[in-house]
């Protein structure tokens, strides 16, 4: 941040400044106290403002970062729910050497395990097939190797990127929605 602002005119430092602190004012009057993320000590109790440029794409890593961060010290427990049948999106459905047609998953809710039986979501309807194969991503160390980025897992948890493999697996789109029903 520091870095892009030295590069601006002192006109632009000074409109971005006088528009920063009227947008201080305006929270104030609601109640709220914030700051530029970077001088914000305790997030419990002052509003992060992270400043990011849509044309030049400037700032969006440092947003990514405050919202992940705010997310994994505060939201803990709330991100993961493993609990009952399994609930995701279908991302892709492709042919896999060896394995045949399987579906890329993002499984948001719930568990899924080899052997369960899953409804998935398609232009006609819905088709129910069983979990033959479920596989979750290798490290990114090993994505170089093009034929091995998987590795066999007997059960997967909310949330995750998964590939499912199973007969009868015509049918669902992209986005459509796949659910466990053990």
């Amino acid at each position: 941040m520091a870095e892009s602002m030295g590069d601006q005119s002192k006109e632009a430092i000074g409109l971005f400044e006088q528009r920063y602190w009227d947008l201080v004012g305006q929270f104030a009057e609601h109640g709220f106290n914030i700051d530029r993320y970077d001088r914000v000590t305790d997030f419990t109790q002052d509003i992060a403002v992270v400043p990011v440029s849509a044309r030049e794409g400037e700032g969006i890593q440092d947003l990514l970062a405050v919202v992940i961060g705010l997310a994994e010290r505060y939201l803990d427990e709330q991100l993961t729910d493993i609990e009952g049948s399994g609930e995701g999106t279908v991302l892709e459905m492709k042919e896999e050497r060896g394995l045949g047609k399987t579906l890329d998953v993002i499984l948001h809710r719930g568990s899924i395990k080899k052997g369960d039986e899953i409804v998935l979501v398609t232009n006609d309807g819905g088709r129910a097939t069983r979990v033959k194969g479920l596989f979750s991503p290798r490290g990114m160390s090993e994505m170089r190797d093009a034929g091995n980025r998987w590795d066999a897992s007997e059960e997967a948890h909310a949330a995750s990127g998964l590939k499912i493999s199973a007969p009868d697996l015509e049918g669902p789109g992209r986005n459509h929605p796949a659910r466990g029903s053990q």
